[in-house]
């Protein structure tokens, strides 16, 4: 069965193109062409700001009123406030306009508008107006400039305007008096020009005109850095001025900053300068390249039009004066822009560009990203978007015309990447059927990189070529032709030789001849190849699953090769490494090591629910990685492998490559469904309570209780109650209060939806219904509780001094919920009376047998583990005992972790503790510190109570029931 290994540089092999590249090319457009440029200091922000958004949501947001009702009305209003800007006597002049048209607004009319060809009279009352109105030509002047200001205006811009020679003088004054009429203040310290004027000609010189604009702009330039507003305005001044230079450097800056954010580029209207027209004639031809060039780029990322970006591109290239180096870069951009849909074209530019840039190339050969990549990769890009047998004739042609020196282009990743595409783009693409015409193809392919001693490719076509010979007519001679013809070549290099006779042993393989298979594979089992060659790790996959046969042990190693090799290289995807893990978890158990198999295997369910990404392969995934987990997880705790699935059949063992099957049968089959990371969790937290790895344990019980609230039934909740107590351990008292009552909502939603009830975990005989009680509560919440505190007061951690608030936080909790208040106000009572006072033996027994209710047996251990701190030894060694039948019958087999993490270290340190404040009750001390207390330490907490009550029986006077001691005893 086939093996799917996907590589990273495969799967995203225009990143090159569409990332890599350009920087190489921006480096280019930095090394070759020094654009003769000032301003270097001028940066341009895209940082958003609240004076950002506040200006982009001004100009972005329009209104339109065409659906509404009375849109014509609307619109006539919209009309008029366009052209009047709410100016009384325009409003009045654009009135009388529309009614001598009798106002019938048609595209004449309104092309009459814009042309202003109602004002005639309106401009005439305004100069007159203004001539009345202002007492100096000066002050007329001041307001001519204003007009060219871009927005509202502050007391700055006014110093601006009025500085460009002839100098208006008295400006302070002026404005005063141009302040009401003509001058609008609309905020502080900002000004707003009458519509009258800003409708009225230009009535400056040209040159005045450009030095005000050329001053503006300048004046904008002094902040640094430019929010795109301000770039925006002084782009508009630049271009009015005819300040070419100004306005290409800034542009530039705008250019390269939107990089970052393509998408703010078009939003904020930069494409409305120097974009859809040629560029002036006046700026630097190597700069007009440089801003098609960016403008190119930004296009492509954004998914917008470039066909007369492209255009003018070209036009500049072939009739201004930039230069072999110039052209050079054009054709290296054509190559980019190629690539994909004419690949032999593009090859043509690439051979153009690399004698344009001649130079250059020799000088930075090695010339590289910041990751590597070269910019001489490039040229296999081509070839990779190869699709017939006439594209690869071309291709071959134009290279071997190209002169390029093969020797600087052998060794890196897109050559590779050539070879690999023969596969994708002949047999990947075209059903069985239709693989005899592509013979000739790869034939040719063979012959033709040959000749050139393109050795890697005639490599992959040899492999490609078994591939099909074995699919379709399977004539060997045919291969062994092949191999004949071609071993001097297929032993140049250890990489031809693996890529050929890997491909020739998995055919086999895959026809059956596993004997052959390993004879043809074992050619080059011991071969290195760099990482980039993802065929070494299905090799090592596929030799592993063969040589088992012969030795596990040798497989063993060369799977365990496999996942170093994507663990140690960036060509692999999580999902090969997650599958590599779990086939490690396999190979260690067939070794007979199920611990480090169960080990691998929930290293490779960590990683699934790390990167899970909900599609197919990581749903079948996590099916076999529970199917492997569970079959050695039932090995491991009950010496014995599941026989059947739920569904009845025959549980298959764990086998080798089973994790790189085909998923279409097993997602077809229904095995998947959301509670398998759930019961995954259960598995390893399972497992790992077996070996007492406390870490593990706990974090695949938390991780458990996460899944299960997450899904959309809760029919498991029920079963997470037990594992609260790992949160009581890290005295975070509080969450596991709440959690409970998280669990317990989700359970009785569970049994409120019809369509659950059937299924939710049938209950045992007997056992209480405690979605409907606080069965669960008492015992997976309070008596974990109780231990916590008990453990802690052995050890010292707390006194009484804690104790009343202890009781304050535990009782106090307006979190807890139950419906038994009685049951918990009484344990609250032995809380008080045991920790807070001295009490007697038989005021104790008193007491306790006043309790009635339906908890006697949570009530009873809370009771015995907190009295028998000041009861005596033997007392107290007698109220374990009790406690001991529950115990072994409940928690040491249905609530491990609780058990073995709790319960057992518990008592353990209580009687170490209790022996040595209450030595005269022991008999025997010096066999008590020197025999029993080692001997009972290195007993498994399997038996470890067991072994302590064996051994407090012989060192004190105890009174035990038959029963008792045959507990004891066993």
């Amino acid at each position: 069965m086939g093996i799917k290994i996907f590589n990273k540089s495969q799967q995203n092999i225009n990143f090159f193109l569409q990332k890599k590249f350009m920087f190489q090319l921006l480096l280019i457009f930095n090394v070759v062409l020094q654009l003769p440029l000032t301003m270097q200091n001028v940066s341009v922000s895209f940082e958003p700001s609240a004076q950002n958004l506040d200006i982009i949501e001004k100009w972005l947001i329009k209104e339109t009123k065409t659906s509404k009702p009375g849109f014509f009305v609307n619109w006539q209003n919209s009309v008029l406030v366009s052209h009047s800007r709410g100016h009384p006597l325009i409003i009045n002049a654009v009135c009388r306009y529309l009614k001598e048209k009798s106002w019938v607004i048609d595209r004449v009319t309104l092309n009459s508008l814009f042309k202003n060809d109602y004002g005639k009279q309106l401009d005439k009352e305004t100069y007159e107006r203004l001539l009345a109105s202002t007492e100096d030509e000066d002050s007329r002047q001041l307001l001519y400039r204003c007009k060219l200001i871009i927005g509202a205006f502050s007391d700055c811009e006014l110093q601006v305007v009025s500085n460009v020679d002839p100098v208006i003088g008295n400006l302070n004054l002026k404005v005063i008096r141009l302040t009401g009429l003509w001058l609008k203040t609309v905020q502080e310290e900002k000004y707003q020009l009458s519509a009258l004027i800003k409708r009225l000609g230009q009535n400056l010189s040209q040159q005045l005109f450009e030095l005000i604009n050329q001053a503006l702009g300048d004046d904008i330039l002094l902040k640094s850095p430019l929010n795109p507003n301000d770039a925006l305005k002084a782009l508009q001044y630049f271009d009015r001025a005819k300040a070419y230079n100004q306005a290409t450097v800034l542009l530039v800056k705008v250019l390269t900053s939107s990089m970052e954010n393509p998408k703010l580029f078009y939003d904020w209207g930069f494409a409305l300068y120097w974009y859809f027209e040629a560029l002036p004639a006046p700026v630097h031809p190597f700069a007009k390249l440089y801003i098609r060039f960016l403008q190119i780029n930004l296009a492509l990322i954004e998914n917008k039009e470039t066909d007369f970006l492209i255009a003018d591109l070209n036009r500049i290239a072939a009739n201004e004066d930039v230069g072999e180096s110039g052209k050079g870069i054009v054709s290296l951009l054509n190559f980019r822009l190629n690539a994909d849909k004419d690949p032999v074209g593009a090859l043509s530019s690439y051979i153009n560009a690399t004698q344009q840039l001649s130079s250059f190339m020799e000088i930075n050969e090695g010339i590289e990203t910041p990751d590597g990549a070269k910019l001489k990769d490039v040229i296999w890009l081509t070839f990779y978007n190869l699709k017939t047998k006439e594209q690869y004739e071309e291709w071959f042609k134009a290279f071997q015309s190209s002169g390029i020196d093969v020797a600087t282009i052998e060794n890196n990743q897109g050559y590779m990447l050539a070879g690999i595409s023969l596969h994708r783009n002949l047999l990947a693409v075209n059903p069985l059927e239709k693989w005899p015409a592509l013979e000739d193809t790869l034939r040719l392919i063979l012959k033709a990189s040959l000749a050139q001693k393109l050795y890697l490719i005639a490599a992959y076509a040899i492999r490609n070529l078994i591939q099909l010979i074995f699919c379709t007519s399977k004539d060997l001679s045919k291969i062994e032709k092949i191999l004949t013809e071609h071993a001097e070549f297929i032993n140049l290099s250890p990489i031809y030789k693996f890529l050929v006779y890997d491909e020739l042993g998995r055919q086999y393989s895959y026809a059956g001849n596993n004997d052959q298979a390993l004879i043809e594979l074992s050619k080059v089992a011991d071969v290195e190849v760099p990482d980039t060659y993802t065929e070494s790790v299905t090799f090592l996959i596929a030799y592993a699953d063969l040589i088992s046969s012969t030795s596990q042990l040798t497989a063993h190693a060369y799977i365990v090769k496999a996942l170093e090799r994507t663990l140690n290289s960036e060509y692999y995807t999580p999902i090969e490494q997650i599958k590599l893990y779990g086939e490690v978890g396999i190979s260690y158990f067939l070794i007979g090591k199920p611990y480090e198999s169960i080990k691998s295997l929930e290293k490779s369910f960590d990683m699934l629910l790390n990167a899970y990404d909900n599609s197919d392969d990581f749903k079948a995934t996590i099916v076999r990685n529970g199917h492997n987990a569970n079959f050695i997880s039932q090995v491991i705790l009950h010496g014995a492998p599941p026989e059947q699935t739920s569904d009845g059949e025959i549980y298959a063992p764990p086998t080798r490559r089973s994790f790189f099957f085909s998923d279409e049968k097993l997602l077809k089959g229904g095995f998947y469904f959301e509670q398998r990371r759930y019961i995954n969790c259960i598995i390893y937290q399972s497992t790992n309570e077996h070996y007492g790895d406390y870490p593990d344990s706990k974090k695949w019980a938390l991780k458990s209780i996460e899944i299960a609230l997450k899904l959309n039934s809760a029919e498991y909740a029920s079963l997470l109650y037990r594992n609260l107590f790992y949160i009581v351990m890290d005295r975070d008292y509080n969450k596991a209060i709440n959690l409970y009552n998280e669990i317990k909502q989700a359970y009785i939603a569970a049994e409120n939806e019809p369509i659950l009830t059937s299924r939710l975990p049938e209950r045992p005989p007997g056992l209480v219904d405690f979605s409907k009680s606080d069965y669960s509560f008492f015992e997976e919440v309070l008596i974990p509780i109780v231990y916590q505190v008990a453990q802690e007061m052995v050890n010292g951690a707390i006194g009484p001094e804690e104790f009343p608030q202890i009781i304050s936080d535990l009782f106090d909790n307006p979190n807890i919920r139950v419906t038994d208040r009685d049951t918990l106000d009484f344990i609250e009572i032995l809380f008080e009376k045991v920790l807070l006072n001295e009490i007697t033996r038989r005021d104790f027994q008193t007491l306790l047998a006043t309790y009635k209710g339906p908890s006697e047996d949570q009530v009873i251990t809370v009771a015995y583990i907190l009295y028998a701190f000041q009861a005596s030894a033997i007392a107290a060694a007698e109220m374990h005992l009790i406690l001991m039948t529950r115990i072994e019958k409940i928690h040491s087999k249905n609530f491990v972790g609780f058990y073995k993490y709790m319960i057992v270290p518990f008592f353990e340190c209580f009687w170490v503790k209790k022996f040595e404040s209450h030595k005269r009750e022991f008999s025997d001390n010096d066999f008590w510190l020197n025999k029993s207390l080692p001997s009972f330490q290195k007993v498994d907490s399997s038996q470890k109570l067991r072994k302590l009550f064996r051994t407090l029986r012989h060192h004190l006077p105890l009174k035990t029931t038959t029963i008792q001691d045959d507990w004891i005893d066993s």
